[in-house]
């Protein structure tokens, strides 16, 4: 069994970490000749593949730190920027992975995909999930699985009022005026700071604004359409939750699991959990469906090998690939859209989870953040400034403006707009 726990790293203090959380999911037989660490961002799927990592091989161990999101990403930043070797194994998503791979941080797996194709079966991932795992050609990531938001909505509140999941945002924000009935909030939006508000804004900057950049990477966002647009998010606040601008995904499942919440947007990884009946009060009450206007966030998660790491990394492309085996993405179809073509296409799955026919209409109608290394750095400007529009401290234009001027310099600072 996997080994979870805090795990001291290079440059970090204490101070930083305070208040986080790991995941202990037991300990196993003292085995293994080889012992390699691991970080990843904690939610059920990848709960699971940490405890398949640990185990994937007999003769090697691998302890994983498993932590919210924006910690995770916080401890990977530091550990690779300043060369540690305290992790082999790191989590990443799609975004994070571009970053990483343009500092040179991970290992190219291409050598090592062609050496083991047959073996772990590595054509049964489709080149069209493998480019999201890509930078300037390379692959830097074994896949585990898609993930992707929808939205989350309380059927027996939906018939009890004779409501209908909505066709646009004006309906929407009419059912969480309606719904929003404390202490059940007429809709879950999540505003903490960087990772959960830059997914709730890029909801909105993508379905009713003009994006986030244009084909030079200049911002966009704060173009009328833009400004219009997070007023949307500003005016869906008024049927919010209390405290959500300390909300990410953590607090939002278990609003709507405690029965909270109305509607909201969430991952389809945390979809099986509303029907868990030891932790849920709305056990076959929430359904799902595509958000209005689609554009909402998707993204592929996946697990990559250190730069720095001074173990074998042909050991542990083993153990990556034994880990995200159809075997073990069929056993966790239910939090999350297998990446393997033969897991995927199985039609059993759509109909034994029943989220899965508004998860596959989500990703038809998602869209990723933009392909961007510095996106999340970006983030950070433009998360601090929608909360401050969102306060009342500035209005949404002069927010979005101070926001587009400050990731404008960031870009021009690292060169993305000489000639």
């Amino acid at each position: 069994m996997a080994r979870i726990h805090r795990r001291a790293f290079l440059g970090l203090t204490a101070g930083a970490v305070a208040g986080v959380t790991t995941s202990a999911l037991g300990v196993g037989p003292a085995r293994a000749e080889t012992k390699l660490t691991g970080i990843s961002h904690r939610q059920p799927s990848l709960e699971f593949y940490a405890k398949a990592i640990d185990e994937a091989l007999p003769d090697v161990s691998v302890d994983m730190t498993l932590i919210p999101s924006d910690k995770a990403i916080e401890m990977q930043t530091i550990n690779l920027s300043q060369g540690s070797d305290a992790y082999d194994i790191m989590w990443v998503n799609d975004s994070q992975l571009k970053k990483y791979a343009k500092n040179d941080w991970l290992e190219p797996l291409d050598d090592l995909w062609a050496k083991y194709v047959d073996e772990f079966n590595l054509t049964d991932y489709p080149e069209s999930v493998l480019d999201s795992y890509r930078f300037n050609g390379k692959l830097y990531a074994v896949p585990s699985s898609v993930n992707g938001m929808f939205y989350f909505y309380r059927k027996d509140l939906f018939d009890a009022a004779g409501l209908t999941p909505p066709e646009t945002h004006e309906d929407w924000l009419a059912i969480a005026k309606t719904l929003n009935k404390p202490p059940v909030s007429g809709a879950i939006v999540n505003l903490k700071r960087i990772d959960a508000a830059l997914n709730e804004a890029h909801y909105y900057i993508n379905a009713f604004g003009d994006g986030w950049f244009d084909a030079n990477w200049k911002p966009v966002f704060n173009s009328p359409k833009g400004v219009e647009a997070i007023g949307r998010l500003k005016d869906m606040t008024e049927y919010a939750q209390r405290g959500m601008t300390s909300s990410a995904n953590d607090e939002a499942m278990i609003a709507f699991q405690q029965g909270l919440g109305a509607t909201g947007l969430q991952w389809f990884s945390r979809a099986a959990a509303m029907d868990d009946p030891e932790k849920s009060k709305v056990v076959g009450k929430m359904e799902w469906a595509a958000p209005p206007g689609g554009h909402q966030r998707i993204v592929v998660d996946g697990f990559a090998i250190s730069k720095f790491s001074k173990n074998d990394k042909d050991t542990t492309f083993r153990v990556l690939a034994t880990a995200m085996s159809e075997k073990n993405q069929r056993e966790i179809a239910s939090a999350s859209i297998p990446s393997r073509a033969s897991v995927l296409n199985d039609t059993s799955l759509h109909e034994k989870y029943r989220h899965y026919p508004a998860a596959l209409a989500a990703l038809n109608v998602g869209q990723a953040y933009p392909p961007l290394p510095e996106f999340v750095e970006c983030g950070d400007f433009i998360t601090l400034r929608i909360q401050q529009a969102i306060a009342g401290e500035m209005s949404v234009k002069d927010a979005l403006d101070t926001a587009a001027k400050e990731v404008e310099d960031l870009l021009a600072s690292r060169g993305y707009y000489k000639g």
